[in-house]
């Protein structure tokens, strides 16, 4: 399902992203390797994020709108393709945040620069409503 639901629209974006950055790999966020898929159909991802401390993410693009649920907090940093790195504000567990990446897709990387495991549980594709529960 994976294809499915990202094929078209990753692959324009995709495209349009490495004619900037010719030199950058950019990875869909399904292949970042710390953004663990735990479930899909043809609506929804969900995604366990955790980043140990020290870990710089692949550069990955979101193309889909995506809800993300702070799990465990830790200081990190943002840089978006063509941007500088930027010091994010403090998370705060079960802080909920939706980005509205279908209408303005966005390539970047994530750098824990924190003592502890930066953990987020992420939704993305078509959302209507979601209903997420950690355990």
């Amino acid at each position: 399902m994976v294809g499915r639901l990202t094929a078209v629209p990753a692959a324009a974006f995709m495209v349009a992203a490495t004619c900037t950055w010719a030199q950058t790999k950019i990875v869909p966020i399904e292949e970042e390797p710390m953004h663990k898929l735990k479930f899909e159909n043809a609506h929804v991802r969900f995604f366990d994020v955790q980043l140990p401390p020290g870990y710089e993410s692949l550069w990955h693009s979101h193309v889909f709108d995506g809800v993300f649920v702070n799990i465990s907090p830790s200081e990190t940093t943002a840089q978006d393709l063509g941007g500088e790195p930027t010091k994010r504000d403090p998370r705060i567990i079960g802080q909920t945040n939706f980005i509205d990446y279908a209408k303005k897709p966005k390539v970047h990387r994530v750098t824990n620069s924190g003592a502890t495991v930066y953990r987020v549980n992420t939704g993305d594709g078509v959302l209507h409503a979601v209903d997420i529960v950690v355990k």
